[in-house]
């Protein structure tokens, strides 16, 4: 019925046989994670419970991705889905940061901090965010485009309990999980946006960053506002 995927995800065949056993039980998530893989920026949607997330780390694991992961993500997604996800098909030698309302600021600065020493070092590095801890206003010109400082910085402000060390960071990877409720907008004025809306598109990628969007629900708004 699904077709032959055999050669589909060579890596995550050879180094995480499990993770590839589990994907061939569910086959329709082998060709998501391939078509994330060569396009790289890619909004995924399917109804809850259908793998998003596994095929979101075959892909992580597949380009064999380094460097800071950002996924921005609900509360409980932060705390408990992710967290467990990644220890069970990547292993429990992964680099996994949470950000979460139960740490004081300080404990929040102090993570992101470990977190980007560890990837400056070449480690792969899950920092995990909900999306308040994002919400910016930012200084753009008449053309959208983000304002820097004398030292090559945007130019930010940061709205309620947001950490600006995020952005601080250069992201190989940005996942954006429930995006639905974080990334739809009906402008592409950058001035109009939502604060967390903003946040998101002032984060600082590497050349090739993978980007993905995960929607479990109706994604409302316009699509290449991405």
């Amino acid at each position: 019925l699904y077709g032959d995927f055999s050669s589909c995800l060579p890596i995550v065949q050879r180094d995480h046989p499990a993770l590839w056993k589990a994907m061939c039980n569910k086959p329709w998530q082998i060709p998501g994670a391939q078509f994330m893989v060569d396009q790289r920026t890619v909004l995924l949607g399917d109804k809850p419970g259908l793998g998003k997330t596994i095929q979101v780390l075959a892909t992580v694991a597949e380009l064999k991705l380094s460097g800071a992961i950002l996924v921005v993500a609900p509360k409980t997604a932060v705390t408990v889905t992710w967290p467990e996800e990644i220890e069970t098909w990547l292993g429990s030698h992964e680099h996994v940061f949470s950000i979460n309302a139960d740490l004081k600021p300080e404990e929040r600065k102090k993570r992101v901090a470990d977190a980007k020493a560890l990837a400056d070092q070449g480690e792969r590095v899950w920092v995990l965010v909900g999306p308040d801890y994002l919400r910016i206003k930012a200084e753009l010109d008449d053309y959208g485009n983000y304002l820097r400082d004398e030292r090559k910085q945007k130019i930010i402000r940061a709205v309620g309990h947001t950490v600006p060390d995020l952005f601080r960071m250069h992201y190989s990877c940005v996942v954006v999980d429930e995006s639905q409720a974080t990334l739809a907008t009906k402008t592409g004025n950058k001035k109009k946006w939502s604060a967390q809306r903003t946040g998101i598109g002032a984060l600082e990628l590497t050349p090739d960053a993978v980007r993905i969007a995960m929607s479990g629900t109706p994604f409302k708004g316009r699509t290449e506002m991405i």
